[in-house]
């Protein structure tokens, strides 16, 4: 078993950091980070294989986030997004850094939504991870992509 744990944490590591990244103050992430992989390690041996196990990591991973944010009661620094957006196109502020922005201007839930979608996860297992339809999953998505069109990008296509 601890093999194979250790290796799926050297698989997820990255997306594990983000996921911690995006619902904690940025010197709460280690903790965060500890607290995701203790409920990973505690429930890794009753995983039954009912889903993909990426499926399984993100839900376990997700919602050891949102229930530490709500304990922690999270507010993330406050942008303005379109003076982040300026910041980006002028080359003085990073990609990472205008992601970031994107994500903080977002719920909790469409946060993980826009997570998993730019990490290339199937619709149907967004869709498992959350615990909304696809049908549902999919017009989220839409919206999200149209309010971060219009509010970084004004509109422009």
């Amino acid at each position: 078993m601890t093999e194979s744990f250790n290796h799926l944490i050297q698989q997820n590591l990255g997306r594990i950091h983000y996921i911690a990244m995006r619902y904690c103050q940025s010197q709460d992430k280690d903790d965060l980070v500890q607290e995701i992989m203790i409920q990973l390690w505690r429930s890794f041996d009753s995983f039954k294989g009912d889903c993909h196990i990426s499926t399984w990591l993100y839900r376990v991973a997700l919602n050891t986030a949102l229930s530490y944010a709500r304990k922690h009661k999270k507010q993330p620094d406050k942008v303005e997004l379109n003076a982040s957006h300026e910041k980006a196109t002028s080359g003085n502020q990073c990609q990472g850094d205008l992601l970031q922005d994107y994500l903080n201007a977002l719920n909790d839930t469409d946060a993980a939504l826009l997570i998993l979608y730019l990490d290339d996860i199937p619709v149907n297992q967004i869709a498992d991870i959350i615990g909304i339809s696809a049908n549902a999953t999919s017009a989220r998505i839409s919206r999200i992509k149209q309010f971060l069109e219009s509010t970084f990008v004004g509109g422009e296509a």
